[in-house]
């Protein structure tokens, strides 16, 4: 902070020793640029002006001390903005708020964090058929998400786990005790620990497997997700399942004890005794569960993986576990060093020079980001932002995106629409042949990638660009006396889009292709800007992020 009020008061040759001696500071706009592609969802060039004013850590510490804005929440929105009148679909409205904040919501980094965390401990709106107002269900859990993606770690995953969402997507809402030949529901015991906290296998701190006899040893055995599943009993929604009183989707799950497991009840870390309340053994447990020591390669490296690089290093990794198990207040767990360890990282900050690494570092920008980019960038915003009446399960006011986690008819994601728990990809997964599966180098969003994905995409893409995407549209008026010099264009749009990521070749290419559309007027310039975007946004170096 005090080298951003410093540099304020510094001549032009000192401000570039300043930035030069500190690493914080970017020095060049393409820094910027890589910085927002991997904190945010990329940016204008005002914003890009912004992170090159401030340096990254300040830029990060004034994101992290937002607030979360609990009246612009998603279900204060959809549930104020008229998807509940009688006759419509229980799933109307939940697109919308999602990408309404998304696309939109001035707290970037919360957003760009909360996003990544719903691709961790995933619920998906298809998998709500228990709750009759799904739609207000997953508009809440992405608030809970939001709301805990800056504090520690314990309390996110608590939350997380008596959300109702959560409750009704993996079966803990409504388990009880055992009677007769009945048995708890062992979904969300096994999933907290498998998919949400310690994987399979025991960790080293750079997030490689430890080993016993040259095997590697598991976390749990089938006995622990039994004895969990014992514990996580007697749980439900806090009120009846009807529209006359929604809160109870927002708010934890409550506990019935005439439905909980009695007497000691063993698991990971010891014995819960009898007297212990069904909360009190939650919280047992998941204090456990959030302070065992996989917890930090195993959500850091996925935590790196959503917002820098699919293949990170083990030694990024180690210094991910460091900030994790460092211990803030008292707890281990502070998401906000975790965050800024992920983002500041000097893996993270500087591209390699040597070209075989240089080639195997970046990530595959998945759809959804890709699609928020472009409205980002561009300021897309809805026509209109009222709701209109329509008929019954009809769609129904701005922001109107809709479901895309089609391959056919979207772009094979969508926030909150996962086919199943395990994400649209998986953390581990190395394409099954090629130069990556031959380097054992893992890709996640690789598993989005076929032949009717990329050909969909840039169908979806050009149309989203030329004429919006519904009632969202963007607004290119800004840029028309920059478009009447083609290289100039080209080389803005690179550097917003792509963050200076296409060779000269490609830009040249790009730049003669749109100079042959003349800019004499508005209509002219705006060819060239629409054509501009869709040709960088087509191209592989775009859509790999380095």
């Amino acid at each position: 902070m005090f080298a951003a009020i410093a540099l304020s008061a510094c001549s032009g040759d000192e401000i570039a020793r300043v930035k030069s001696n500190n690493p914080s500071i970017p020095t060049t706009e393409t820094q910027a640029a890589r910085f927002l592609a991997q904190a945010s969802f990329g940016g204008t060039y005002a914003q890009v002006q912004d992170v090159m004013n401030k340096g990254f850590e300040v830029w990060l510490d004034t994101e992290l001390a937002k607030p979360w804005n609990e009246a612009d929440s998603h279900y204060n929105w959809i549930t104020k903005s008229g998807f509940l009148d009688a006759g419509r679909s229980s799933k109307i409205g939940t697109d919308n708020t999602l990408w309404r904040k998304l696309m939109s919501a001035t707290d970037v980094l919360r957003q760009r964090v909360a996003y990544a965390l719903s691709q961790i401990f995933v619920i998906s709106i298809e998998g709500l058929g228990d709750i009759t107002w799904r739609n207000v269900a997953a508009a809440a859990y992405m608030d809970v998400l939001e709301k805990n993606a800056f504090g520690n770690f314990a309390d996110l995953l608590k939350a997380v786990s008596l959300s109702p969402a959560m409750g009704a997507y993996l079966n803990m809402k409504g388990s009880v005790k055992a009677t007769g030949n009945s048995a708890p529901d062992e979904n969300y015991a096994r999933e907290v620990m498998q998919l949400f906290t310690i994987g399979l296998y025991q960790l080293n701190a750079d997030g490689s497997r430890k080993l016993q006899n040259g095997k590697p040893i598991e976390t749990y055995q089938q006995q622990d997700v039994s004895n969990l599943a014992a514990i996580f009993t007697g749980w439900y929604f806090g009120s009846a399942d009807d529209a006359s009183n929604l809160n109870y989707l927002r708010e934890n799950m409550s506990h019935n004890a005439n439905f909980f497991t009695p007497n000691d009840k063993p698991y990971l870390g010891g014995v819960i005794a009898s007297n212990v309340s069904g909360p009190d053994a939650l919280n047992m447990v998941m204090d456990y569960l959030a302070n065992h020591d996989n917890v930090g390669p195993f959500i850091g490296r996925q935590l790196i993986q959503r917002l820098v690089c699919s293949n990170p290093s083990a030694a990024y990794i180690s210094r991910v576990s460091a900030a994790f198990t460092k211990s803030v207040n008292g707890k281990r767990g502070d998401m906000k060093s975790v965050i800024k360890a992920v983002l500041l990282d000097p893996e993270a900050r500087t591209l390699p020079t040597n070209p075989s690494a240089l080639a195997q570092y970046g990530k595959l920008r998945e759809p959804v980001l890709r699609l928020v980019q472009w409205a980002r960038t561009f300021n897309a915003k809805p026509s209109d932002l009222t709701v209109k009446p329509s008929a019954a399960n009809s769609w129904l006011g701005p922001w109107n995106i809709g479901d895309l986690s089609d391959d056919v008819t979207g772009i094979g994601q969508s926030p909150l629409r996962s086919p199943s728990v395990f994400n649209f990809y998986r953390p581990g997964y190395v394409p099954p042949q090629g130069e990556m599966s031959a380097n054992g180098i893992t890709a996640p969003e690789f598993q989005l990638c076929n032949e009717v994905s990329v050909a969909r995409y840039l169908n979806f893409i050009n149309g989203a660009i030329g004429d919006g995407r519904y009632d969202v549209k963007a607004d290119y008026t800004g840029d028309y006396e920059l478009a009447k010099d083609a290289t100039a264009l080209v080389n803005r749009y690179a550097l917003l889009l792509a963050a200076d990521g296409l060779s000269t070749s490609t830009q040249k290419t790009i730049a003669d292709a749109v100079a042959t559309q003349a800019a004499n007027d508005d209509a002219g310039c705006l060819i060239r800007i629409k054509a501009t975007i869709f040709l960088i946004m087509a191209t592989t170096e775009y859509i790999i992020q380095k």
